[in-house]
């Protein structure tokens, strides 16, 4: 578990207000957009960045949440490109019903599908710890004989198809506590 970035989740704000003092920024939608777009973007794709992090935890929920924020964060960044040229709130024209309309769905989508997978990948997590867990001793870290017999029949089944050969190597340790 990692320290959470305390800069960003203070600069990102701290940015915004700052802005909100300089003269004109309040006033123009165009400068509001192309900011407010900047931070979301930057802000999801560190959130995907540290999704990213953890794949080496084989929990099959985290690419579809990588991918999402990724999408969600693009989605931002395509809006500084068009700010010219749509409608508030995708751009700085006049608003336009159906304009809000598509850009609440789109947020309305990425919020329901990442908070579902966003369960799903907290649940896939107690799931692998318990089975690991279950599979090995608590002192010494070492495959119980239930995930030893599994373990090992799967390491047979390999090698007797690639025809490889197979060592097993076995150690009495008296009095081992």
């Amino acid at each position: 578990s990692r320290r959470p970035l305390w800069l960003s989740v203070v600069l990102a704000p701290s940015l915004w207000l700052l802005a909100c003092v300089a003269p004109g920024f309040v006033g123009h939608v165009g400068y509001r957009v192309l900011l407010s777009s900047l931070i979301l973007s930057v802000l999801i794709a560190m959130v995907a960045v540290e999704f990213w992090r953890g794949r080496q935890e084989a929990l099959p929920s985290r690419w579809p949440v990588i991918v999402l924020f990724g999408s969600l964060s693009l989605f931002f960044l395509s809006r500084i490109a068009l700010v010219d040229t749509l409608p508030f709130p995708f751009g700085a024209l006049p608003m336009e019903a159906t304009w809000v309309a598509t850009f609440n769905l789109v947020l309305l989508f990425h919020t329901l599908v990442l908070t579902v997978l966003i369960v799903a990948l907290s649940k896939e997590r107690q799931e692998f710890d318990q089975r690991t867990k279950a599979q090995t001793d608590p002192l010494t870290g070492a495959l119980n004989r239930r995930a030893f017999m599994a373990r090992g029949g799967r390491l047979l089944q390999r090698h007797q198809r690639d025809a490889l050969p197979l060592c097993l190597m076995f150690l009495d340790l008296d009095h081992f506590k």
